[in-house]
């Protein structure tokens, strides 16, 4: 049975999506994207600065129930903030605060606008990543929580439904419990 990712409530995509969508809105005159690679192999194009959304990875729970998987998942990300032409990097800094502030208790939606974590993003650390060549470059790391559950992998056109079920027992010596007949 193949996964259907459609039914999936806590992508990492959906998650990185969500925050690039609330950087967007916080910081309109940067370039804010996704990013998958190492932040020293970014070229900085954007004249005011760029903020990337990194995912880190996650972590997991013991699982929490009997019968099913089901666990606390921790999503780590770091966004990256690059700028450039700076006399200091005070500027920077100001800029790392504002990000911080943009997304401590921010709560990532899908698309629809419906939430897809269990809690809000919660700030870890933030670091000076590295200056070349006048471009600066600072790192501020979240982590918000979702859940992990098992899917339903139950092959419902292959149970077998009882129509009826007989039951003997001391108070019930001739129990027959029936479907009732569809009209």
């Amino acid at each position: 049975m193949a996964v259907d990712l459609t039914q999936i409530k806590n992508k990492i995509t959906d998650v990185i999506n969500s925050i690039v969508r609330q950087l967007q809105l916080e910081f309109p005159g940067f370039y804010i994207d996704d990013y998958v690679k190492s932040p020293k192999d970014f070229y900085l194009k954007h004249p005011k600065g760029a903020l990337l959304v990194a995912f880190k990875g996650s972590t997991y729970s013991a699982n929490q129930s009997t019968d099913l998987i089901v666990q606390e998942r921790t999503f780590n990300f770091e966004i990256i903030l690059s700028m450039k032409h700076l006399q200091t990097d005070a500027n920077i800094q100001d800029q790392l605060d504002a990000v911080r502030l943009a997304l401590t208790g921010f709560q990532p939606k899908d698309i629809e606008g419906n939430l897809i974590t269990i809690n809000k993003m919660i700030p870890s650390s933030d670091r000076f990543i590295e200056e070349e060549n006048g471009t600066w470059i600072y790192g501020i790391s979240f982590s918000v929580k979702a859940s992990n559950i098992e899917i339903d992998r139950t092959d419902y056109d292959s149970l077998v439904l009882l129509n009826q079920v007989t039951a003997k027992s001391d108070d019930y010596p001739d129990l027959v419990i029936t479907k009732p007949q569809e009209e």
